[in-house]
């Protein structure tokens, strides 16, 4: 649970920090939402379990952040939603990477043929 809430904390510092320097992407903003709704869920399912039947009841209040958890990561495909947008960046960068090589590559010279005599 811990690892969860250190590893979304220190995502959001870091684009916060890139917002400041004014290098913020959609990406970068729809990976941190992916990540952290994902662990946000996992989290409060952890904590769900270590309550055991007391896990449910709202007076423990980990019911209601079970209930926020499953709202925020399924509000109008919001997951699925910024996992396409990471992934459609990605692939986008990686087509500009590769066009990029291939046009800094030179034509190899043609290779000449050569008869082989068998013996």
């Amino acid at each position: 649970m811990l690892g969860n809430i250190t590893s979304s904390w220190a995502l959001c510092a870091r684009l916060s920090q890139l917002q400041d320097e004014g290098c913020a992407e959609d990406r970068h903003s729809s990976l941190a939402k992916a990540w952290c709704t994902v662990r946000m869920r996992e989290t409060v399912g952890y904590a769900r379990e270590l309550l055991g039947g007391n896990g449910i009841l709202l007076e423990h209040n980990v019911g209601r952040f079970v209930a926020d958890a499953e709202a925020i990561y399924s509000y109008e495909g919001t997951r699925e939603m910024n996992t396409l947008i990471v992934g459609r960046s990605h692939h986008r960068a990686e087509l500009r990477r590769l066009a990029h090589f291939l046009t800094r590559l030179t034509p190899l010279p043609a290779r000449q043929a050569t008869s082989r005599v068998h013996h």
